[in-house]
């Protein structure tokens, strides 16, 4: 029998969430290339915030009643259920119009680019997601041989 302390599950996900941050930190740059001036502090603020955000969000998730308290509410309030729904779609738009407003707009700072982007991202992205993504995911559950027999059967009803 093994007789070695196991780690927590809570702590090796705290431990490897804090892992890949690091990563990340220390070897990609924030963006494709800087599309606004951005200085130290506002590249504290895009490597910083979201590690401390993540991080004050995980801890009581992992380490109390992840159906009690503050993360629980917030992570259950509609708004922010329908941004995880539409966070895929937001993924793929918000860098291209980030470079789009930066570049074009380099003057302005990184607060002005980033409040920007969302607000012409969120609409695209609930576009995206309602009109493509989800009739996509409708059709996960189904072979594509049986949408091509239920296709047949259509058009021959429709020629009867």
């Amino acid at each position: 029998m093994d007789n070695r302390r196991r780690v927590p599950e809570s702590v090796a996900v705290v431990l490897t969430a804090l892992a890949i941050w690091l990563v990340e930190v220390f070897t990609m740059v924030p963006a494709p290339f800087t599309v606004a001036p951005v200085g130290v502090g506002g590249y504290i603020v895009m490597q910083v915030v979201p590690a401390v955000v993540a991080l004050l969000i995980l801890i009581p998730v992992c380490f109390g009643n992840p159906n009690k308290g503050a993360p629980a509410r917030f992570l259950g309030h509609p708004a922010v259920t329908w941004m995880g729904m539409i966070s895929y779609s937001l993924y793929l738009y918000t860098t291209t119009i980030t470079v789009d407003i930066g570049v074009g707009g380099a003057e302005r700072n990184f607060l002005v680019t980033g409040v920007l982007t969302f607000l012409i991202a969120i609409p695209i992205a609930a576009l995206s997601f309602y009109l493509i993504e989800r009739p996509l995911m409708s059709l996960k559950t189904r072979s594509p041989l049986a949408l091509l027999r239920e296709r047949r059967r259509r058009r021959v009803g429709a020629q009867a």
